[in-house]
């Protein structure tokens, strides 16, 4: 094995129609090739993962929900991180009150829990993975989960991201975009999963590769020894990535791939 390559999923390895292209897929496929392994990595769940990951290869090991779920080319659990519901029951119950138009989804392992709102039925859409339709008595009957997720207008989740942090100091709050508030335990994120993934494949730190393209990856950029920004990250999140490539809807990827392996 020679490199790992970490790849965000939405706004980065797929374009604004939601598929890999051509040009990207088959850069991809030459470094699997090669004896590269190719990592996944995105706030979705394992099974919204695997309809784009599929497309490109059908062995890899991934990175789900932000960090919280660590899964081996066999689907086997590297390392799981849940975390109890009593939380998350105070923000639905929050949410409810002071956000109604905000949708929220729980996730425990290879569920997905929403209570079928517009925001949901939208997601469900863009990932191609059906939720369960869920209520609070549902969540409430959850031993624990991986993560929470809530849709909204940015204002919105703007808002929830400052009252959220405040109040929940134990959780580990982060936009995955402008729209979209992801909830998880307390530390985890991107980059700490990069570096479980690279102890675990024993891959020196200068041989992972890192594209991600806004504010939940900004851990991985900073952690990978080759990170890349795409050209449709947030100025901020550039600032974490040693290299900026294309946006998405330019095959920034296989630019960088093309550019720095062969």
């Amino acid at each position: 094995m020679k490199s790992l390559i970490f790849t965000d999923i939405d706004g980065t390895l797929i374009n604004d129609q939601h598929v890999v292209t051509p040009k990207t897929k088959e850069a991809i496929k030459k470094r699997i090739e090669a004896g590269d392994l190719f990592i996944p990595v995105s706030a979705r769940m394992p099974e919204a993962i695997n309809v784009v990951a599929d497309t490109i290869s059908s062995n890899y090991p991934m990175i789900a929900y932000n960090g919280a779920m660590l899964l081996d080319e066999n689907n086997e659990i590297i390392e799981s991180h849940s975390f109890p519901v009593d939380d998350i029951l105070e923000i639905i119950s929050l949410v409810t009150q002071k956000y109604p138009n905000v949708a929220w989804n729980v996730y425990a392992g290879h569920q997905w829990f929403s209570p079928k709102m517009p925001g949901n039925i939208q997601e469900e859409q863009i990932v191609k993975v059906t939720s369960t339709k869920a209520n609070i008595s549902d969540i409430e009957k959850l031993p624990s989960c991986h993560k929470a997720l809530l849709i909204g207008d940015a204002k919105e989740i703007d808002a929830l991201q400052t009252q959220l942090r405040e109040e929940f100091p134990d959780l580990s709050i982060v936009k995955s975009n402008a729209t979209l508030l992801e909830i998880m335990a307390k530390g985890i994120n991107k980059g700490k999963a990069l570096l479980a993934m690279k102890n675990h494949y024993g891959v020196p730190l200068e041989n992972t590769w890192a594209f991600g393209d806004n504010f939940n990856d900004e851990q991985m950029l900073q952690e990978a020894g080759n990170s890349v920004a795409m050209g449709n990250a947030p100025d901020e999140v550039k600032k974490s990535a040693k290299i900026i490539t294309k946006t998405n809807n330019e095959d920034g990827i296989a630019e960088v791939l093309n550019k720095y392996f062969d």
